[in-house]
């Protein structure tokens, strides 16, 4: 069980980002994994002067616009929606181009649940999307029952490709040592995200479903 959770811990931290620190790379991008066409790869880093640790790069293709991905991540509601174990999602403030988002993550009983609050910026292109998350656990006041997740970074990208596609990739780095061998805590990892955009796959496929029926529906009408 405590194997369990300190991984769970570690894919909420992954979800949303990496640390704030220079780091550059020792090799290049190895495949690790790839199933349900996502894309699991690996390489690694030195951060800041003395630490080496390990980068994950997730890389798959989805039916849908970057305007539309940044939704998934811009409303709560959706984001709770397709996000693996997430309790509750709740927006702290916004403007157009950043918002900060407060989640409870569900941990077993009789651990403690954890928080997470994330700054978002958003940076709009004529192809692509990009949003960059950062850690901010000292925007809210914390709970004493509930573990709150600390400072961190991270990157996702939504470049357009041909017909209807969009090439998402994200990238995220721990900066903890590794409390389990990577034949244990990578699969665990890597499953739990393949749900999580199983997830995010099926609402947006929702989503172009009910605005095609929409569309249609208004068609009609005006033939009449």
């Amino acid at each position: 069980m405590r194997i369990i959770i300190v991984i769970i811990s570690s894919i909420f931290l992954l979800i949303s980002g990496t640390a704030t620190l220079a780091h550059e790379a020792l090799s290049a991008w190895k495949t690790s994994r790839e199933s349900e066409q996502i894309q699991f790869s690996y390489r690694y880093l030195n951060i800041g002067d003395t630490l080496k640790t390990r980068q994950m790069r997730i890389t798959f293709i989805v039916e849908a616009q970057p305007n539309q991905l940044v939704s998934m991540f811009r409303n709560a509601e959706l984001l709770k929606k397709w996000t693996v174990r997430a309790e509750k999602c709740e927006i702290v403030e916004q403007d157009h181009k950043s918002w900060t988002i407060y989640n409870l993550f569900d941990i077993p009983w009789p651990f403690q649940q954890k928080e997470l609050i994330t700054e978002y910026r958003l940076v709009e292109r004529d192809s692509s999307n990009e949003l960059f998350l950062k850690g901010v656990p000292s925007k809210l006041a914390q709970v004493e029952e509930v573990s709150r997740m600390g400072y961190y970074e991270g990157h996702w990208s939504f470049v357009v490709q041909e017909n209807g596609l969009t090439k998402v990739e994200f990238t995220s780095i721990t900066f903890q040592k590794p409390q389990f061998p990577k034949f244990i805590q990578d699969p665990i990892i890597q499953n739990a995200f393949i749900d999580s955009i199983n997830n995010l796959k099926q609402l947006l496929k929702d989503q172009n479903l009910s605005n095609e029926l929409a569309y249609g529906t208004h068609k009609m009408e005006d033939a009449k």
